[in-house]
């Protein structure tokens, strides 16, 4: 018995990949059948996708502008990073990324 790891292991352990099966693999993912490389979006296509996940507008988003903006002032202030995620409810890292303008650079 062994487990699905070392069977792969096994399987591909003497396995040489020559230079043509890696050309072929690399035409048939540019190929013209891949949707992936065909795609072209117009500029004002590009910048709708770009804004709709931005701040308030994300899927995951915990904050509004108003707490980073909030968040960006206590941050000159006396508390620790720390003390400020918790009021948040989110990770220290998260505020040291609102604070170097990582995230929510479009907010002033």
């Amino acid at each position: 018995m062994m487990t699905k790891g070392e069977h792969t292991i096994l399987h591909n352990k003497n396995k040489i990949v020559s230079e043509e099966s890696k050309k072929k693999q690399s035409e048939k993912m540019k190929g013209e059948n891949n949707s992936f490389y065909n795609k072209k979006h117009s500029e004002k296509t590009l910048k709708l996708m770009s804004e709709k996940k931005k701040g308030e507008n994300h899927p995951r988003v915990k904050l509004t502008e108003k707490d980073v903006i909030r968040i960006r002032k206590l941050d000159e202030g006396n508390l620790t990073q720390k003390e400020i995620a918790k009021m948040f409810g989110v990770k220290p890292n998260t505020i040291s990324n609102i604070k170097n303008r990582k995230i929510w650079k479009h907010i002033k």
